[in-house]
C-alpha cells in the first residue's frame, strides 16, 4: 500500500505500514534491553500521547535524522562509541 506522508515506513515482513506528517519532537538512540525489534509503540505511561517509532523501519535512508540524545546509557555495548548529544543512564528528564 502507498502511503503519501512526509515520513513512511514498515515492519520487517511488510505486514504492518505506517506514516506520518509531523516533524519528530524527540529522536534518541536507545540503548535499553527491553525494546526488543518493535515497530513503534504508543504505551509507555511516563510519555502519554506520544508513539516512538524505531528509525530502522523507515522506508528512506535519507528520512533518518540524527539523533540529540542517548538514552539507557547503562546498558550501552561496551563496543558502542558514544554519540556527542547529552547522555542518559535512564530516561531523560521530563
Amino acid at each position: 500500500m502507498e502511503l503519501s506522508k512526509k515520513y513512511n515506513g514498515h515492519c520487517a515482513c511488510g505486514a504492518v505500514s505506517y506514516g506520518f506528517d509531523t516533524e519528530p519532537t524527540f529522536i534518541a538512540n536507545c540503548h535499553c534491553t527491553n525494546c526488543g525489534s518493535r515497530v513503534y509503540t504508543d504505551n509507555l505511561k511516563d510519555f502519554p500521547g506520544t508513539v516512538f517509532v524505531q528509525e530502522g523501519t523507515l522506508d528512506r535512508l535519507d528520512e533518518w535524522i540524527p539523533p540529540n540524545a542517548e538514552i539507557f546509557t547503562w546498558s550501552r555495548q561496551g563496543w558502542v562509541r558514544p554519540l556527542d548529544v547529552p547522555q542518559y543512564d535512564h530516561r531523560p528528564p521530563a
